[in-house]
């Protein structure tokens, strides 16, 4: 590791404990709807997303294609996504929200909002601005780094023996 930045791991990975325990509170009560968090990334994302496959869903969210098909298997189930065969090639099939998912993402979203909401009400307003720039500035500072990083090869594989 290069000691010049060898202050900077410890703090990134304090942070995101940090952050990452903030979201943790958060999600639990998204959980108690009765979807995990990936599941309403899943639907999220589904959303957003033009010609969303299954493909192109477990690429954007780095996530495991098997995983994935058990979510959205699941999503199928509670009525919440459906499968739109591509007329284009027969093999394909895109996903889509039902009304019943876009009613319930609403919902979540409406809820974790709420929750945000009620977490910033806490602080002084010289905090909000400050937490406001300094996500800002976080993000400026890792978003060059992490189109790198995105493009380099897994560390898991790197590391394999």
């Amino acid at each position: 590791m290069n000691p010049v930045y060898t202050p900077l791991v410890p703090a990134i990975r304090q942070f995101n404990r940090f952050y990452s325990n903030i979201i943790g509170f958060l999600d639990q009560y998204i959980t108690n709807s009765e979807f995990s968090s990936a599941e309403v990334c899943v639907l999220h994302e589904i959303g957003q997303m033009e010609e969303c496959t299954s493909k192109k869903l477990a690429r954007e969210l780095k996530m495991d294609a098997g995983y994935l098909s058990r979510i959205i298997k699941r999503l199928e189930k509670h009525n919440l996504v459906d499968k739109i065969q591509s007329a284009k090639d027969g093999r394909s099939y895109f996903l889509r929200l039902t009304d019943e998912g876009k009613k319930s993402l609403t919902e979540l979203e409406e809820l974790s909002n709420e929750q945000i909401a009620f977490l910033a009400a806490q602080l002084q307003e010289q905090n909000k601005k400050g937490l406001i720039e300094g996500m800002k500035m976080i993000e400026d500072a890792l978003a060059g780094s992490l189109q790198v990083f995105k493009k380099r090869p897994r560390l898991a594989k790197q590391t394999e023996r």
